[in-house]
């Protein structure tokens, strides 16, 4: 198997399984209530830590262990977890901002605010 390809793999399997976690959330029901919800509340935090610890196969197998393997780059295992470490935690806090962001103008404007926070 190429490099793209393993990558394409790698990425579908990753990008599948938050589907597949966001549709069953959907279709079964969750217990969190939107309206009531805030970044103050642990929830949120709980689903953030939830999501960078089922993404962390996925970044280290396409982002340290398959360029080594194919030999796209020599860093090594302990820079690509310093690195890694700081780029999950400011996708966190984009992450965070963003929802809080979305959250905020549904409470002030309702669904179309929400939507439009949505959309920028």
């Amino acid at each position: 198997m190429s490099y793209a390809r393993a990558r394409l793999w790698i990425g579908m399997t990753a990008v599948g399984l938050n589907v597949l976690i966001a549709t069953g959330v959907l279709v079964f029901g969750s217990r969190f209530e939107l309206e009531k919800l805030s970044v103050a509340d642990s929830e949120i935090w709980v689903l953030l830590a939830a999501y960078v610890l089922w993404m962390i196969p996925f970044d280290f197998l396409g982002g340290w262990w398959l360029p080594n393997r194919y030999g796209r780059s020599e860093q090594g295992l302990w820079a690509f977890v310093r690195e890694w470490t700081c780029g999950a935690f400011l996708q966190s806090l984009v992450f965070v901002a963003c929802g809080a962001s979305v959250l905020w103008a549904a409470r002030v404007a309702g669904l179309g605010g929400g939507v439009l926070m949505l959309l920028i």
